[in-house]
């Protein structure tokens, strides 16, 4: 329930669908949409059932559209790689393999949003969200999987329930691959970006893409794309296997063959064309996990043919930016967490 003044939630919005149960036993997922709202405008919401009952009342602030888009300046916070609270919260039973750490943290990074939210109209997560697949590290000989992934999204909440958490998938929401998992129906219930896209409803609807895997959406002067750079064109690392490519865990498949680079391509040059006859977005900003190197090879000249101004990904736990190549600058901010340091 909704409405547009503090303690009067009086319009009412259902969940869409049937709800979503990825993992037997581990709860439900459900999915409301909010239609005909208002531009730039403050609502009040909580969450839940007559039944059940509801969550604390929280707000959000709509998008501007029109005149006041094309105009508005806007903030959003743009990282990759983060997970879920530190080494003293969630103390490491294995480190010193694999670039896995002792000592890491997310905690400085959530401060920092949380101290920057208010001014914030947008955060967009570029991948390797919650590290759920190495809940393992924490406990080796426990399913600690949607524990943790419940821990980020409590963790998150104060951010996400008040302004837009956008995200795009990395390798690390590809699969379970702890050995729980692996020796259990586990493994097989959540290969294939299942956890992610079932917790996760991005506009893919809206802008024609496919679950949360690739969309795009508008946000004032800038056209926003959320690529997928893990499955579903020829040089995707997961376009057959997850992310620790055990044959039985299998990836990708989210669209015909070459559909996704159609949908790429139709959706930049729409973009290009409404900028260029002046009521589209001035910009056009594309996003995802891994760095240029990762996926040049597909996604540059698209990139170069359509005028994209700039593209960020995060994948390498640091910073980078170059100068513009053909035109796009690139970056690279994957150092926001982990604990694969």
């Amino acid at each position: 329930r909704y409405g547009l003044r503090p303690g009067h939630l009086d319009r009412q919005a259902h969940a869409v669908g049937q709800p979503t149960e990825y993992l037997k036993g581990y709860g439900f997922h459900h999915v409301a949409l909010l239609d005909g709202l208002r531009p730039s405008t403050r609502y009040y919401y909580a969450a839940g059932s007559d039944d059940g009952g509801w969550s604390r009342e929280r707000s959000f602030r709509t998008a501007p559209s029109g005149r006041d888009a094309a105009n508005a300046e806007i903030t959003v916070s743009v990282f990759g790689d983060l997970g879920y609270g530190d080494s003293e919260m969630r103390p490491m039973m294995i480190y010193g393999i694999d670039h896995v750490a002792k000592n890491w943290s997310a905690v400085l990074t959530k401060k920092r949003l949380e101290k920057l939210s208010p001014d914030l109209d947008m955060v967009w997560h570029l991948g390797d969200i919650g590290y759920a697949d190495d809940a393992f590290l924490h406990g080796v000989l426990r399913f600690s999987y949607e524990d943790c992934y419940n821990g980020f999204m409590n963790w998150m909440e104060d951010l996400s329930a008040t302004i837009p958490y956008m995200v795009s998938v990395g390798n690390h929401e590809s699969e379970c691959h702890s050995p729980d998992c692996l020796l259990s129906w586990r493994g097989h219930a959540l290969r294939n970006f299942t956890a992610y896209n079932s917790r996760w409803h991005m506009p893919s609807m809206e802008s024609g893409g496919a679950l949360s895997m690739w969309y795009s959406w508008n946000y004032g002067p800038v056209h926003f794309v959320s690529i997928n750079t893990e499955t579903d064109f020829p040089s995707a690392d997961e376009r057959e296997t997850g992310d620790s490519h055990i044959p039985w865990l299998r990836g990708g498949g989210f669209a015909a063959e070459g559909e996704y680079l159609r949908w790429l391509e139709a959706d930049l040059k729409a973009a290009a064309s409404a900028r260029a006859a002046g009521h589209g977005p001035r910009w056009i900003v594309v996003g995802g996990h891994r760095p240029h190197g990762d996926i040049k090879e597909e996604h540059a000249p698209l990139f170069r043919k359509y005028g994209v101004d700039l593209y960020v990904s995060g994948h390498g736990h640091f910073y980078t930016r170059g100068a513009p190549v053909d035109g796009t600058t690139y970056i690279m901010a994957g150092g926001a967490g982990w604990d694969e340091m």
